[in-house]
């Protein structure tokens, strides 16, 4: 059998290995429950000579539109701030209008900074840089290996 095969067959192996540990996870992560009446706090519930297995808690949220209360919530925000941007709409309009001169002011001093960063030698470079960048560049082979 040849390295390719091998590479793929090897491949392969690994897919079905991850299919079946996640098939078994949730049972596993029953049984460390119930071997530890969890506390909530990270505990080693196996250990064995190739390694330990931890029981660890990761603070999930749910998704708002999964939850009526926080979708509820999160509407009320939405009509508060409609109502508040609605009262105070000139306001609005004079901050956003100074937002985009500050930020067209701030894009003119970044091109007038770059220009006193910047000469000929410095121009002839950075050229020299990409140039030699590209000429010190290689393909390097690797293989993509796409299972059924």
């Amino acid at each position: 059998m040849g390295n390719l095969e091998k590479v793929i067959e090897i491949r392969n192996s690994i897919k079905e290995q991850e299919i079946f540990l996640n098939s078994i996870m949730p049972d596993a992560i029953l049984e460390a429950l119930y071997l530890l009446n969890s506390d909530n706090s990270n505990q080693v519930v196996f250990r064995n000579k190739l390694g330990k297995i931890v029981l660890v808690y990761r603070k999930r949220f749910i998704p708002i539109k999964q939850s009526k209360t926080l979708s509820k919530i999160d509407e009320l925000i939405k009509f508060h701030q409609t109502i508040l941007a609605g009262s105070h709409q000139q306001q609005l309009i004079k901050i956003n209008a100074e937002i985009e001169e500050l930020s067209a002011k701030i894009k003119e001093l970044k091109i007038e900074q770059d220009k006193l960063l910047s000469n000929s030698s410095i121009i002839t470079l950075k050229t020299e840089f990409i140039k030699v960048t590209e000429e010190e560049s290689y393909l390097e082979p690797t293989l993509s290996i796409y299972l059924k």
